[in-house]
């Protein structure tokens, strides 16, 4: 059996359910395990596939305590829990897909003999909730275990290089965060637009995504303020939906709307006109990475405004997939101000003629490599 551990409760981990139905597809383990953390209304158990099935550990919750204690004893018994389920069952590999269960993992691989291999999402030791004591612990227990790893797995190139160097391992494999390849449509409807009644002669930029902070959404919304024929669409959830909603009230040209289901993405995403990812640097995470939603905008044949960071730099000018800018107010301001729908057209039909190859299909080569590897084909 395969075991993929991660301490969320897996209701939407795109990279993991993804990574474990490919596995799943190739024939490389006969079951799979994607072990997570248990809430109210949520099944124990959840089959994916006939291969895939989701396990819900339940914390141990204690009413009567404060609740720094008790938040504490939830995520111990977590642990503890999570590690009984796992000794009683015949693992072949263990993947933790984050820092703090990966020692969990390699007291697994110690136990049963297993291989192991460290899917990290993100730099986990440079975020920006990681600071302090924490991020003392963190970089100090990663420095600790990473040894033990069989094989590590990262986002992206300049991940990788960050990883080797200052852990002086070998490079490690990198499978991209990409969604499922769609098929572009040369048509497109007007959802975004007669939604907010918009003219369908101005232009839509849409930021999708969690709405917080360090993802340009100040910058965005103080760069769009009084900008006429020139729309800022925010399509999401998050701390900082109350503040576009405020300046949806002031300024005619910002909209808000409410987090859509996944599945309803695909229809209503192609009708932007230009898609919005600028992260801020916050964080050296931030600044290596490469977000999910610049792929999706592709997808879907909208051209993307990124932040002129390394990777999302290379990714954009290599493609000639749209702008990369600094991320502040004046940048910004500055391209809204200079795009025309003449401009915009040309970007699409760019993204149009070249029908990209890059979606989870592409990364699947690399995913399997790392099982070839440590010696699964």
């Amino acid at each position: 059996m395969n075991v993929h551990v991660y301490p969320s409760t897996i209701e939407n981990e795109s990279r993991i359910l993804k990574i474990t139905t490919s596995l799943a597809k190739s024939g490389i383990f006969d079951k799979i395990e994607i072990l997570g953390r248990w809430r109210e209304g949520l099944p124990e158990r959840a089959s994916i596939n006939s291969n895939v099935e989701i396990v819900r550990i339940k914390p141990l919750r204690l009413k009567l305590m404060g609740r720094t204690i008790e938040r504490v004893i939830a995520v111990l018994s977590w642990y503890i829990r999570t590690i009984i389920y796992l000794s009683k069952h015949k693992i072949e590999c263990i993947n933790p897909h984050s820092l703090p269960v990966l020692p969990l993992t390699v007291l697994i691989k110690a136990l049963k003999g297993c291989k192991l291999v460290y899917d990290t999402h993100e730099l986990e030791t440079e975020t920006i909730s990681c600071k302090g004591l924490k991020r003392l612990l963190y970089k100090a227990t990663e420095k600790m275990f990473i040894r033990y790893c069989d094989a590590i797995c990262v986002v992206n190139k300049s991940i990788a290089s960050w990883y080797s160097e200052t852990y002086n391992i070998p490079a490690p494999f990198v499978v991209k965060n990409v969604p499922h390849r769609s098929q572009i449509q040369g048509d497109r409807s007007n959802i975004l637009k007669d939604t907010f009644n918009i003219p369908h002669t101005d232009i839509v930029f849409l930021y999708q995504g969690l709405l917080s902070e360090g993802r340009g959404i100040r910058i965005t919304l103080e760069a769009f303020k009084g900008k006429a024929g020139k729309h800022a669409i925010f399509m999401g959830y998050g701390e900082l939906s109350c503040l576009i909603e405020d300046y949806e009230k002031k300024y005619p040209n910002i909209h808000y709307k409410t987090a859509v289901a996944p599945e309803l993405i695909p229809q209503i995403t192609p009708s932007a006109d230009i898609g919005l990812s600028l992260i801020e640097n916050k964080c050296l995470s931030y600044y290596l990475c490469l977000p999910n939603k610049v792929y999706e905008y592709l997808n879907s044949g909208v051209p993307v405004v990124a932040s002129a960071f390394p990777e999302m730099s290379s990714f954009i000018n290599e493609n000639e997939a749209g702008w990369s800018i600094d991320p502040s107010v004046e940048s910004l301001s500055y391209l809204i101000d200079s795009t025309t729908k003449d401009i915009v057209d040309e970007k699409r039909n760019k993204i149009l003629k070249k029908n990209y190859s890059f979606g989870w299909h592409a990364e699947e080569d690399s995913l399997f490599s790392i099982y070839k590897e440590i010696g699964y084909l």
